[in-house]
This record gives C-alpha cells, structure tokens and sequence, in this order.
C-alpha cells in the first residue's frame, strides 16, 4: 500500500459518552489509521461543542446511546 501524498483530511471516529476512549478493537483500528497518516479524533456524537466541519469524513463506531 502506498502512503498518501497530500495530507488527509480529519476523520472522526464516533463513539458514545460510555466509551470516550473506545474499546480495544477501535484503539487498535485509530492506531492503525495513524500508522498510515490518517489523522483521528475520537468523538462523542452526540456532544453539542464537536465542529462537524473540521471532519472530511465520520465512522461510527460505539454510538450505542443513540436511541436515548
């Protein structure tokens, strides 16, 4: 796989207020899209203060909260 040569735009990785610091599986995914330049912030979804427009894309992860 090559590296990419423009820098990438921010992805957030989308996750509930009971898991701010992800399960071990997305810890090792966030780690793993560092490795290949891609920059992350883990996100609570549904927190009033997050600036959506600073993300090229979202993956949601833990938002398990959302039918509350």
């Amino acid at each position: 796989m090559t590296e990419p040569s423009t820098p990438t735009a921010r992805l957030a990785l989308a996750t509930c207020a009971e898991l701010p610091q992800l399960d071990t599986p997305d810890q090792e995914l966030r780690a793993a899209l560092a490795d290949r330049g891609v920059p992350t912030d883990v996100v609570v979804w549904d927190d009033p203060t997050i600036d959506w427009a600073t993300y090229g894309d979202v993956l949601i992860r833990s938002t398990w909260d959302y039918t509350s």
